[in-house]
């Protein structure tokens, strides 16, 4: 599920009791404890929040803060003494919360405390894979934020937890919607990332958080890589020592392709493995294997895939990694070894669309051997990740003249598409889409779609808004595809931009 990638925490700050006095230095405390807790300092973290702990024991707040380093902790890298610890503290909050309410029951932070304390219940319960937990923590989290709001309605740090809830419930697979409606939970992907961007913008302690959430549903849902970029850089520049935001920036940079920067970042990592959280350093080396192998560094990038496989302790990637590195063998001429990783490309989760994709694609590969063809695609579309779309093109129209099957020549047209595309060639785009449609494409069912996305957007570039839409509705038609959830959340994004259009023709 797309959605466990984006349950990387970084917890919400602090408000003090609005009903209670607290002298300044108490409160440098807890600022103190935050700035250290978001730069990964976990000891004087939890030294400050002790502090306010036994400065008011009354107070679930800092029980609240207290728990929030041990469910970093565990969402990272998932010990189960993390995990109890988390409980032991966050128990103690909702039990303290509970209690005072029943004495000020129009506290509006009490309200927020108690909805911040089950929307991190719901998180632990998704990394423990417990969706059904998660789903009614959930909605009490969303029934105590939404009291919060309605007696404080510009309390905006509380509008990031609706806003969350409001996102992911939008995002959860099929199987579980039977839950949602038990639990009469709506998912509403617009409103929520609303109220994120509102506390993100304007929340006091929790903007961090908020602008972190915000900047990786840009990238992972809105394709935003710009505005994603901005909110990251500054969370990168204010917490320096925070891996987690310096990952994502590095993984960012690769996305857009510009693997210079990516690959800067994680040398400043430096790939050390990090005493609390290894499973960064795993990602970071699984992100360096990614850079060198479109760098075409095919036996430099299987250092780093052995070595994500050798540090990871998820299922997640895990069969991308070993289709990869078959990739690498089978591009330096070593079927033997090629075959047998090949034989690993189910170890994934198959609740992620990359490891779904290794895991047929490096099955296929047991018993057939890539063409020379078949790898100079690879070379080329890897001309393409890194923005070298000239160079993609030429390359991929000199491949296009020799004979290949219609299966390799319809993903090589794809990834011509894509690089006239990017050189805003709007027009040979939906040439090439058109001739592409009457290609047998093999089991590469992805390629006829992906096209057509690309022409839809060509179309809707081109101010051709009706084509768009009738595109929109052919890539709805086709089912069973690899990559199909990456590229509905496209189609989403091009929908606004459509809707958009339309609403300002009515103007």
């Amino acid at each position: 599920m797309k959605i466990k990638n984006l349950i990387i925490l970084t917890v919400c700050a602090a408000f003090l009791f609005p009903s209670v006095s607290i002298a300044q230095s108490k409160y440098e405390y807890i600022k103190n404890g935050l700035n250290s807790l978001y730069n990964f300092e976990f000891s004087n973290a939890e030294k400050y929040f002790n502090i306010a702990v036994n400065s008011s024991p009354g107070n679930p707040y800092n029980y609240l803060l207290l728990s929030s380093i041990s469910l970093w902790k565990f969402v990272i890298d998932k010990k189960q003494v993390d995990y109890d610890k988390f409980n032991q503290l966050s128990d103690s909050a909702i039990t303290k919360a509970t209690e005072a309410l029943e004495e000020a029951d129009t506290n509006y932070f009490l309200y927020y405390t108690l909805g911040l304390s089950y929307r991190y219940k719901a998180i632990a319960f998704v990394r423990n894979k417990n969706y059904l937990d998660a789903i009614w923590a959930s909605k009490k989290s969303e029934a105590f934020l939404s009291a919060a709001i309605n007696l404080k309605p510009d309390f905006y740090d509380a509008y990031l937890g609706l806003g969350l809830y409001y996102f992911i419930a939008d995002q959860l697979p099929v199987t579980f919607k039977w839950a949602l409606n038990l639990a009469g939970i709506k998912g509403d992907k617009e409103l929520g990332l609303k109220y994120i961007k509102l506390t993100a913008d304007s929340g006091n302690f929790s903007k961090v958080e908020a602008q972190y959430y915000l900047s990786q549903f840009l990238v992972q849902f809105f394709f935003d890589y710009d505005n994603a970029l901005v909110y990251l850089k500054k969370l990168v520049k204010r917490f320096p020592s925070n891996e987690i935001f310096r990952y994502s920036l590095a993984s960012l940079y690769y996305k857009k392709g510009n693997l210079i920067k990516a690959k800067s970042l994680l040398k400043q990592l430096s790939y050390q493995i990090h005493p609390v959280f290894k499973q960064i350093s795993a990602l970071s080396y699984f992100l360096n294997a990614e850079i060198l192998f479109k760098m075409n560094n095919f036996e430099r990038a299987m250092v780093d895939y052995y070595k994500f496989n050798s540090l990871t302790k998820e299922k997640a990637l895990k069969g991308l990694a070993n289709y990869k590195i078959g990739l690498c063998f089978e591009l330096r001429g070593d079927t033997l070894n090629s075959k047998s990783f090949f034989e690993l490309s189910n170890e994934g989760d198959m609740d992620f669309e990359d490891d779904i994709f290794a895991k047929r694609k490096g099955l296929y590969y047991v018993n057939h051997r890539l063409s020379k063809e078949e790898m100079k695609t690879i070379v080329f579309k890897n001309y393409l990740d890194r923005n070298q779309n000239k160079l993609a093109k030429d390359s991929l129209l000199n491949l296009l003249q020799k004979p290949i099957t219609d299966t390799l020549k319809s993903e090589a047209m794809l990834y011509l598409i894509e690089a006239e595309f990017k050189l805003n060639n709007y027009n040979r785009v939906v040439e090439l889409t058109d001739s592409l449609l009457k290609l047998d494409c093999g089991d590469e069912l992805w390629v006829k779609p992906f096209a057509l996305y690309y022409s839809a957007y060509s179309s809707f570039n081109l101010d051709d808004f009706l084509s768009a839409n009738n595109k929109i509705e052919m890539i709805e038609e086709f089912k069973g595809y690899d990559y199909q959830r990456r590229l509905k959340g496209k189609l989403f994004v091009l929908k606004l931009k459509l809707k958009q259009k339309n609403d300002g023709n009515v103007e």
